[in-house]
């Protein structure tokens, strides 16, 4: 993980040497440094290195206005790490929709919301041994995912956002049989809330998707 995020960070400062407002294209594939923390008893902060995908489209009012709202799809890294007698870890991968409007254009400021819908978990918990747990069939966490953002942009490439998710990470019905006995280990509330800074590694030099909502 270190290697993967050192490897990462350094792609990410060639890009912000080569970078300018008026730096033609969309960044496509990111570099996504993530702190994250839920509101699960015993949570720990999680630190994260994923390169995210994300292609935005712009939403204008009409045919000359500049564009007001942003959408589009990414892929994320969604994530806890918690202590109860032992140390857990539990990460979703999932595919989302942004929905962003712009409050500021220079610099950029935008607040909104996120959709995510969980694809893929895995858990590691470390008892005597570790034991690993991988699955598409996701039950542990709730696939579908609401969070409320807020971004800054400095750049093209480099973005600062924060995430807060109205949702549970950890499925709370999701019950597994220990000896015999059924178990929920999920019981509590577990908001994710997390700051991430975005990198912009590749581009398109493709104009961008603007879908204009009056002609007039």
């Amino acid at each position: 993980m270190m290697a993967f995020a050192i490897a990462m960070l350094t792609a990410c400062e060639a890009a912000y040497a080569q970078d300018s407002f008026e730096q033609q294209g969309i960044p496509v594939v990111n570099s996504e440094f993530t702190f994250s923390r839920t509101t699960y008893p015993g949570s720990k902060v999680r630190f994260a290195a994923f390169p995210n995908l994300n292609y935005p489209i712009f939403l204008a009012l009409g045919r000359n206005n500049p564009y007001v709202i942003e959408a589009g799809f990414n892929l994320r890294n969604l994530g806890t790490i918690y202590r109860d007698s032992v140390k857990h870890k539990v990460r979703g991968i999932s595919i989302g929709i942004p929905l962003k409007f712009y409050i500021i254009k220079k610099p950029q400021i935008l607040i909104g919301g996120e959709f995510d819908y969980v694809f893929h978990s895995k858990e590691k918990s470390y008892f005597d041994k570790k034991v690993k747990t991988t699955t598409f069939d996701v039950d542990r966490i709730n696939r579908l995912q609401a969070s409320i953002t807020a971004e800054v942009r400095m750049s093209k490439s480099i973005r600062l956002k924060g995430n807060y998710f109205l949702t549970d990470l950890l499925n709370t019905s999701y019950a597994e049989d220990v000896n015999g006995v059924s178990i929920k280990p999920y019981q509590h509330g577990s908001n994710l809330y997390s700051i991430s800074v975005v990198c912009g590694l590749i581009f398109i030099t493709a104009p961008p998707t603007i879908i204009r909502l009056f002609t007039k």
